[in-house]
């Protein structure tokens, strides 16, 4: 295919097709390429012209109309034999260098024969050949992508894996006539560079008063074991009087100046007489030995001064990601009575950035502040986009009756993401389901401390989608390419594929789109045969992202289907096949925030399809997406917003509407309702998905305890009044007035995920026209509200929390 050439100076060109000498039969297929017209730029052979065990080079020529100017493209055919091993690519190279604080994946593609004989499927397998013992994770390691969890390797230590591949006859083993293949992979575990911190940044100190500069904060992320060696020096020279200049040669991590013990020497005084000492610290840790340095600013004064320490919440970083919440604070150390010398009658803090007032910072442009205020002893800020790249000191100074007796300041560095890269997309143009679209992204650069890069996929536009919402298609991984096929949805649809490249600190830069153009196929190909065809010859691989977005599009197919109770049949069995396909590639993945995204989305689409009843199957989807839940908590991702975890209890709600028996469906949608909602994951809904869900389920309630209809019923009563803080329940006149209430409208605001939090364990109270719905959940936030509403609602009256707790 030679579509993809460009050129001709505005007047077109020609292409001639040909073939480089070599093969048995160069002349039979060099006669065919001479029958072709002058310009086709896609050549198709019949099956069989190509004879196995052969190497086919053409060549095309393509030449400018009226230019005369001509360029060659060449493509090189290997012809494999029935049986011949396939070809290995590993994602990255075969030579790799990591730190051991990061988490490696080796990712591995197979271009296989598809003229292999009693086939039906391939395992991979991976193992360590050579090098230190390293136990292989029992989920990835029959996997095409091998995780190596972090702080598994040995650090300055080389390991040799090598993974095979075995095609699979009928009974599931070896094929006696199949093929094998294998390739090694040289992975070398580098020692992390150690970090030197010196706890409570630059600072004002007294000479009155003792000094104390602490560097035992410095870590190593290996966790290597040993311990650190410190080595201190001053400027200017000589900084300490002659009885206290030994203190600087002690091998320590924390060194305490007595009072009066610093000089002056050669430093700049302002008027107030202050001196200005830098201490330095190197740190060295073997192996290596690594080493790493870190000074800190002392400005001296006779005057009495307060020690201010300021740190950092969860510890200092080297870099904070655009958008990541960093959290300051600041404490007094009261050396030798300064407090009382000074006798304040007011103490006070304020938080300075270097350029002034935060609100020209400049015109906050730069970072954005979450606290209230900034005269407490702690300041949360977020840094905003133009903060990428650069460094940005934040100071806190305490005020003794306003004026300033003491200070500390803290530089902090904001990572900036990969650039200079670009994302792009081929074939412009192919047949849905039958094409591999790729997309692919290169040329991204980014600091050596931040690599590996790592790339995330998606669409936009597809069947089954629309053009604002943005669907996964893989999570965070190795490759910086991914192929799949895509879906036209019964009309010709313009396809935006999607790119995302992190550095291994998290920031991330959104490439620009690439369009492609997914049509029709002349026969449209049933959801049955594509579920045969390539999920589970994806699933044989254990190629995560083919299971899932073929599984798309045959869920697309699924929920589009109807007619006679056998085609029902059929569509209730294909759905089943899709959830548990879903369930069971996800043991093959490791369960990182990204991997949570994908495989609830892939799930929300396989039960895509609300007109089929509750089964067994929706019980084990409950029962999986608590357990993706769980993994939320345990990796502490609470904050992770994951939408599609919503739609999935949805679509398991709208199940259990059509079974009369779903009580155990039921259980376990509450139970992972519950748990979703305690994780505060700050999920939010679209108003209409919120009001289906609250829809349903009063719906459920009403039949599974009174076996009465909606229909006709009024609800009607006083509801918690606003700003009500103790409600023993909330009763509305009917469903209308409840999902147009404050608590759920609020303008066509979004919907916290724990408003499906009811307490469907507990009967409702009917009584007359009235229902009375208990609820577990105490906190219904409508984002964009005037105020956050807290109601506390169970079967008996019970106490709202304080705001600050929600």
């Amino acid at each position: 295919d030679a579509s993809q050439s460009s050129g001709g100076g505005g007047g077109g060109f020609t292409l001639q097709w040909g073939l480089r000498v070599g093969p048995t039969n160069a002349l039979n297929i060099s006669a065919m390429l001479a029958a072709l017209p002058p310009g086709q730029q896609r050549v198709v052979l019949p099956a069989g012209s190509l004879l196995a065990s052969q190497t086919y080079t053409f060549v095309a020529s393509m030449t400018a109309v009226g230019w005369g100017l001509t360029s060659t493209g060449s493509l090189q055919v290997h012809v494999l034999r029935s049986g011949a091993p396939p070809v290995l690519s590993v994602s990255g190279g075969t030579n790799r260098s990591v730190y051991r604080w990061q988490s490696t994946s080796l990712r591995v593609e197979a271009d296989a024969s598809a003229c292999s004989p009693n086939t039906t499927g391939v395992n991979f397998a991976w193992q360590v050949v050579s090098g230190p013992a390293l136990a292989l994770s029992e989920k990835t390691v029959n996997s095409s992508t091998l995780v190596i969890p972090s702080m598994q390797l040995l650090p300055s230590r080389t390991y040799e894996l090598r993974v095979s591949l075995v095609n699979l006859g009928s009974d599931g083993s070896a094929a006696a006539d199949g093929f094998s293949a294998s390739r090694r992979v040289t992975l070398r575990a580098l020692a992390s560079p150690i970090v030197a911190y010196i706890a409570g940044g630059d600072r004002w100190s007294s000479n009155a008063s003792t000094m104390v500069v602490d560097a035992s904060g410095s870590t190593d992320p290996d966790s290597a074991s040993g311990g650190f060696d410190f080595f201190w020096s001053c400027s200017p020279d000589p900084c300490l009087t002659d009885d206290t200049s030994y203190l600087l040669f002690n091998n320590t991590p924390r060194l305490e100046i007595p009072a009066g013990s610093l000089r002056g020497g050669t430093a700049t005084q302002d008027g107030s007489g202050a001196v200005t000492f830098v201490f330095t610290v190197l740190v060295s840790k073997d192996p290596g030995p690594r080493q790493s340095q870190a000074s800190v600013t002392v400005t001296v004064f006779n005057t009495p001064q307060v020690d201010v320490a300021m740190s950092v919440q969860g510890g200092v970083q080297s870099k904070y990601n655009v958008g990541s919440r960093v959290v300051l604070q600041g404490k007094l150390a009261e050396a030798d009575g300064v407090l009382q010398q000074l006798n304040c009658s007011t103490l006070a803090w304020s938080w300075v950035p270097e350029e002034g007032a935060w609100g020209a910072y400049p015109s906050n442009v730069f970072w954005t502040l979450e606290s209230l205020s900034t005269a407490a002893d702690g300041l949360a800020i977020t840094p905003k986009a133009a903060a990428a790249g650069g460094s940005f000191l934040v100071a806190l100074q305490a005020l003794c009756d306003g004026v300033a007796v003491g200070r500390s300041s803290m530089t902090l560095l904001v990572n900036g993401p990969p650039t200079g890269g670009q994302c792009s997309a081929t074939p412009a143009s192919g047949t849905e389901v039958e094409t591999t679209f790729r997309v692919e992204c290169v040329l991204w650069a980014d600091d050596a401390e931040d690599l590996p890069l790592l790339y995330q996929f998606s669409s936009r536009g597809g069947a089954g989608g629309d053009n604002t919402s943005d669907v996964p298609l893989s999570g965070r991984i190795v490759s910086n390419s991914l192929s799949l096929p895509l879906d036209a949805g019964g009309s010709d649809r313009t396809v935006t594929l999607l790119g995302q490249v992190c550095d291994s600190h998290g920031a991330c830069t959104d490439a620009q789109g690439s369009d492609v153009l997914v049509q029709v196929a002349a026969q449209v190909t049933s959801a049955a045969s594509i579920f045969n065809d390539v999920v589970s010859k994806a699933m044989g691989v254990k190629d995560v992202e083919t299971v899932l977005q073929a599984g798309r599009i045959v869920a697309g197919r699924v929920s589009s289907a109807g007619g006679s109770r056998r085609a029902a049949s059929d569509v209730a069995s294909l759905q089943e096949n899709l959830v548990r396909s879903v369930i069971n590639i996800s043991q093959s993945a490791i369960y990182s925030s990204d991997f949570v995204t994908l495989a609830s989305s892939a799930l929300a689409s396989a039960l895509a399809s609300r007109t089929l009843p509750a089964a067994v199957y929706h019980q084990d989807a409950a029962a999986f997406l608590y357990s993706l839940a769980y993994e939320c908590r345990s990796q502490g991702l609470e904050a992770q917003s994951i939408p599609s975890f919503a739609s999935v209890l949805s679509n398991l709600l709208a199940a259990a509407n059509l079974t009369s028996a779903s009580d155990v469906l039921l259980g376990r949608v509450e139970s992972t309702s519950e748990y979703v909602g305690g994780l505060l994951l700050r999920n939010r809904l679209a108003g209409e998905l919120a009001q289906s869900m609250v829809s349903n389920l009063f719906q459920l309630q009403t039949r599974r305890y009174s076996a009465t209809s909606m229909d006709g019923v009024q609800l009607s009563s006083v509801a918690c009044g606003t700003g009500a803080r103790d409600c023993a329940s909330v009763r509305f006149r009917d469903v209308t007035s409840l999902l147009t209430s404050s608590i759920l409208s609020a303008g066509g605001g979004l919907m916290d995920l724990q408003l499906i939090t009811w307490d469907l364990s507990t009967k409702p109270a009917v009584n007359g026209t009235v229902l009375e719905l208990p609820m577990l959940t105490v906190n219904l936030v409508v984002a964009g509200s005037a105020e956050a509403r807290a109601l506390a609602l169970a079967e008996g009256p019970r106490t709202a929390p304080p705001r600050e707790d929600l």
